[in-house]
């Protein structure tokens, strides 16, 4: 989700891999097979406070009751790097965002 303390949670860059197969059919077409796999780690306060100075540099509100009456700045804030502390004690794991799509293209507009 975007978030202004991280601005390449705006723009998507994260580290991963893109793979492509193109494929040329009988009738010319040329099919491009993507692959997008981006491994997820779970952000630690250690490297939160390394990067921004302290360890609550990146929290997202959790709406509760209270803060829909009387206001936002009533919702728990949970911190990012609890993430990375539930894979320590077991509740939380690391894992790969995967997405595939494929493309058709008329070899024409390659030349």
């Amino acid at each position: 989700m975007p978030h202004r303390s991280s601005p390449d949670s705006i723009f998507g860059l994260y580290y991963g891999r893109v793979i492509l197969h193109p494929e040329k059919s009988h009738s010319g077409q040329i099919m491009f097979n993507w692959c997008f796999e981006v491994p997820w780690e779970w952000t630690s306060y250690e490297s939160l406070k390394k990067k921004y100075g302290h360890y609550h540099a990146e929290s997202f509100p959790l709406p509760n009751a209270r803060s829909l009456i009387q206001g936002r700045q009533f919702a728990l804030r949970i911190d990012n790097g609890l993430g990375e502390y539930l894979t320590r004690i077991g509740l939380a794991k690391s894992f790969r965002v995967f997405a595939e799509f494929k493309e058709e293209v008329d070899s024409g507009r390659l030349s």
